[in-house]
């Protein structure tokens, strides 16, 4: 009877979570492909991976065929059979030779992408002394890498993962920095950036930031470890400076799932009344994986960061955040 009375109890509380949420997506409206959210699908990195399951079916393809044929050699001796099974494997050949080019192509931009993100972080960290501008009142460690990009809008790093990078901002093309980088060349890899409709000098009430879900484990990879409880234990606090301040944020709502299931979490970004901004915040929570027990108010300033989800074609993993110290 116990356990019967505690399975109830399981339903009736997933009954109303999933009432509860319904009643805020239908607030905040569904996520449909909306050109206020970016797709964020890491289509190249699905792309690498569907190059190498196809490189090693290839490699595969060419021993069975060279097998049987040879075993058939003797057999086929001069059969037009032998002039298709030369033809198939040089087809073969040159098909494996374009894959792993591509391969090739995007280890390299790896290690590029990589090794200039660092030297960034480093231009961060050793700055010179009189590195403030008279022209304006950004961060010292800023100065040098706004002069590099105007585009620049701030930094974003959590403490014991990869993240650890420049965010930027363009208001004339808003989804620019998704296959351009730092220095705006193309790239796969892209580079973390605000949505255009925020302000950070203000600033919004919710600042989204978006960036890719890498199979290499760099740009915003590690977000999907916050899937683990016990790893939000470890990193609940994120850093986040705009060129002018620097804040901390705790975490407070990680959720994920399929875009069209999701409330339209990218739509707040200022809050016209409290009740819609209390509605964000129990939309988020609701949404939850698990409880974080941090909660926010009217006039708190959040953050929300947003990528892909390796679980399906279109699934997004976002993790919220409120700033628990004021910009210094």
């Amino acid at each position: 009877m116990q356990l019967v009375c505690r399975k109830c109890a399981a339903a009736f509380q997933h009954k109303e979570r999933t009432q509860n949420l319904t009643i805020l997506r239908s607030e905040f409206g569904a996520v449909k492909q909306s050109k206020s959210e970016p797709f964020l699908f890491d289509a190249t990195s699905a792309a690498s991976s569907n190059v190498m399951a196809c490189v090693s079916l290839m490699i595969t393809s060419i021993c069975i065929i060279h097998r049987l044929f040879f075993l058939c050699k003797p057999i086929l001796k001069g059969h037009p059979m032998i002039k298709f099974h030369r033809i198939l494997l040089l087809i073969l050949g040159a098909v494996f030779l374009a894959s792993t080019t591509g391969i090739a192509r995007y280890a390299a931009d790896s290690c590029t992408q990589s090794r200039m993100y660092r030297q960034l972080a480093a231009l961060t960290e050793n700055f010179p002394g009189d590195a403030a501008s008279p022209g304006n009142d950004f961060l010292p460690q800023y100065q040098a890498l706004y002069a590099q990009n105007s585009d620049l809008a701030g930094w974003i790093q959590i403490d014991g993962t990869n993240i650890n990078y420049p965010v930027m901002q363009s208001k004339q093309n808003p989804d620019f920095y998704l296959k351009h980088n730092f220095e705006k060349a193309n790239s796969p890899h892209g580079c973390p950036y605000v949505q255009a409709s925020c302000d950070l000098q203000t600033p919004s009430d919710n600042i989204l930031v978006y960036g890719h879900n890498m199979k290499d484990g760099t740009m915003f990879s590690d977000l999907l470890q916050y899937k683990r409880e016990s790893f939000w234990e470890q990193h609940r606090i994120i850093q986040f400076d705009t060129l002018t301040a620097q804040a901390e944020y705790t975490v407070m709502a990680v959720f994920r799932g399929e875009a069209e299931d999701l409330f339209a979490y990218y739509q707040c970004t200022d809050a016209e009344t409290p009740q819609e901004f209390v509605a964000y915040v129990d939309a988020c929570k609701n949404a939850a994986l698990y409880d974080t027990g941090v909660t926010a108010a009217y006039g708190d300033k959040l953050l929300t960061l947003s990528t892909c989800d390796d679980s399906g074609k279109n699934s997004r993993m976002v993790v919220v955040a409120k700033r628990i110290t004021e910009p210094r």
